[in-house]
């Protein structure tokens, strides 16, 4: 996959934890140990979300609410990744204040 090398790049640098998922069970040299998604999460990802399932995917999951947000979907360069991390991260903090 030749998005794997920016993505891994990016997370990196930033010091984001992963889990990297795969669709065809086989992880790669920059993402070894992927795992294949429970159902119940390829529902929540992509079913319900309303994205088309295909790789490169890249959520953005609150651990502490378990809500997930949408990166990418396709391939993209890293500032368009480190944006819409950032966007999305602004988006989870205000509904986070709102539900409080």
């Amino acid at each position: 996959n030749r998005f794997d090398p920016i993505f891994k790049k990016y997370i990196d640098e930033v010091g984001i934890n992963t889990v990297a998922y795969t669709l065809d069970g086989q992880g790669d040299s920059y993402f070894p140990h992927a795992v294949i998604p429970p159902q119940n999460v390829v529902q929540a990802l992509f079913l319900n979300s309303g994205i088309a399932m295909g790789t490169p995917t890249i959520f953005m999951l609150n651990v502490k609410t378990l809500k997930a947000y949408p990166i990418t979907n396709g391939e993209a360069d890293i500032s368009a990744i480190h944006r819409r991390v950032i966007e999305m991260m602004l988006v989870d903090e205000k509904e986070y204040i709102h539900e409080s």
